[in-house]
């Protein structure tokens, strides 16, 4: 059976050869979400604990409604929290990435990280 090829391009992402552009849609090309989800998927594989107790922070909160950000925002919220609870808090999102706070490894990670040796390292065709 031939896969259709406009599904394996969104899920693997598109690298446009004659202009050399790509396009990621995040978080995953394929779900509903924002950077911090992608995120929040690499840290649960790098802190999986950590991040349990930070999502019971966050519906802590919720449950008494302390929080101040909107329910479109919570993944932020999320991931802020369990970032402020690394040995380095405040460190930016580049920064956790190289103190191994978030699994770049992850199963999550790797069509990302393939899209992005595809579009900068691998060599254009003529």
């Amino acid at each position: 059976m031939e896969q259709d090829q406009s599904k394996v391009l969104l899920v693997e992402g598109a690298v446009v050869d004659a202009a050399r552009v790509g396009l990621w849609v995040m978080p995953d090309n394929q779900s509903h979400g924002m950077l911090e989800d992608f995120l929040a998927a690499m840290a649960d594989t790098a802190h999986p604990e950590l991040m349990v107790e930070s999502e019971s922070a966050i519906s802590n909160i919720e449950s008494k409604g302390l929080q101040q950000y909107t329910p479109r925002h919570r993944p932020k919220a999320k991931i802020h929290t369990y970032l402020a609870w690394q040995k380095d808090p405040g460190s930016t999102l580049p920064q956790a990435i190289q103190k191994h706070y978030l699994d770049v490894s992850s199963e999550n990670a790797r069509p990302f990280v393939s899209w992005i040796s595809r579009l900068f390292w691998e060599k254009q065709a003529n």
